[in-house]
């Protein structure tokens, strides 16, 4: 991902409503299925959000390619919640101990073209927990939601259910909660994406979040508002079992064996 999707993500994750309810139903299934105080792993960590949130209840590790991103996520390490960062793929971790962690959470990363194989990465996770710890998972779902946002930020795949679930099996996990997200976006996203393959601008590279740039800020404070209750709803939904049957997220709670 380039420096200014970076620095953008940096400025957005502590407000933006998309970053808000993505970290909070983490961090409920971190409570719920690893438990406080056991460490966690964030693999392709980004520039922190999630570490931040996470490290108020467990010890908190992690990884990134970019250098850039792990300078700015090192901010939010303090002394009483030392963040421990890496530079490592999600496909190299293999360099480090092996059952160390209880949970390890992979969130927006097994999309990214820099990614070559994301079946060897699933092992990797495997790799890093201990006996029966959890992976946390989310990915970009299908394809046909594939377009300018995409190539912003370097995403080359998307998923299905169903092959996510089956890669995981063949890992060695067992999925306890799998569900789309964000279903109440896809409708919207469908047409937007369609509508920029007609009339060609599919291919420029501006993220779905620079285009809230050029909302009045009233608007936006509305809008913003509004997204993250409907995103909290959703979010209780998946946590009691409701499973969503197309949304532009895939989210996995996933044990190892």
């Amino acid at each position: 991902m380039n420096a200014k999707q970076i620095i953008l993500m940096s400025r957005l994750e502590r407000t933006h409503w998309w970053y808000k309810s993505t970290h909070e139903l983490v961090d409920a299934c971190v409570r719920r299925f690893a438990g406080v105080g056991q460490p966690i792993f964030d693999a392709g960590c980004g520039t922190g959000g999630l570490l931040k949130t996470l490290s108020k209840t467990n010890p908190v590790s992690g990884c990134d390619t970019s250098e850039l991103s792990l300078r700015l996520a090192r901010r939010h390490s303090t002394p009483k919640n030392r963040l421990d960062l890496q530079k490592y793929g999600v496909e190299e971790l293999h360099h480090l101990k092996a059952q160390s962690f209880q949970c390890v959470t992979c969130i927006d990363v097994l999309y990214h073209q820099q990614v070559r194989n994301w079946r060897d990465a699933l092992q990797n996770f495997k790799y890093l927990l201990k006996p029966h710890g959890y992976l946390i998972l989310q990915v970009a779902a299908f394809s046909i939601l594939h377009g300018n946002h995409d190539l912003a930020v370097d995403g080359a795949r998307r998923f299905r259910r169903s092959e996510v679930q089956s890669a995981l099996e063949d890992s060695g996990f067992r999925t306890r909660l799998c569900s789309y997200r964000y279903a109440h976006l896809f409708p919207l996203l469908l047409a937007r994406r369609l509508k920029s393959r007609i009339d060609g601008s599919d291919k420029a590279c501006n993220s779905d979040f620079e285009t809230a740039f050029g909302v009045p800020e009233s608007v936006k404070r509305l809008s913003e508002k509004m997204a993250l209750s409907l995103a909290r709803v959703e979010n209780m939904a998946v946590l009691n079992g409701v499973r969503m049957p197309f949304g532009s997220s895939l989210f996995l709670v996933a044990r190892a064996s």
